[in-house]
């Protein structure tokens, strides 16, 4: 028997990890995530900003289930030192020759990049 089965959009302002049924999922925004219909357990999980908040939500068969969640929703202490990006959105690398990527995993050479740049 086939289990029926939606989809899964979560936006969130600030930034925050998302956890359905207790599994990490992904880090907000995200779209497309194909869940099982019916009822899920979400958490979102965000240390520098203060945000640990659970809750349930219903998955609609064959639909799609848009989460937004703003900072007061989420109880972000926005005076809290938070990074408008993950800790792992992207990296650099510092050995000449060697590549970082993006956080769209774009490849990049060492170097200096900026409109500044000497």
């Amino acid at each position: 028997m086939e289990v029926a089965t939606g989809t899964l959009s979560v936006a969130t302002s600030p930034w925050t990890s998302v956890y359905v049924d207790g599994e990490f999922r992904g880090r907000a925004p995200f779209t497309g995530l194909t869940v099982s219909a019916g009822t899920h357990r979400l958490r979102f999980v965000n240390e520098p900003a203060g945000v640990d908040r659970e809750e349930t939500i219903n998955v609609v068969a064959g639909g799609t289930t848009a989460i937004r969640r703003t900072a007061a929703q989420l109880g972000a202490d926005l005076a809290a030192t938070a990074p408008a990006s993950p800790p792992d959105a992207g990296s650099t690398a510092s050995s000449p020759g060697d590549v970082g990527r993006t956080p769209d995993g774009i490849r990049i050479r060492a170097g200096v990049y900026g409109r500044d740049a000497q």
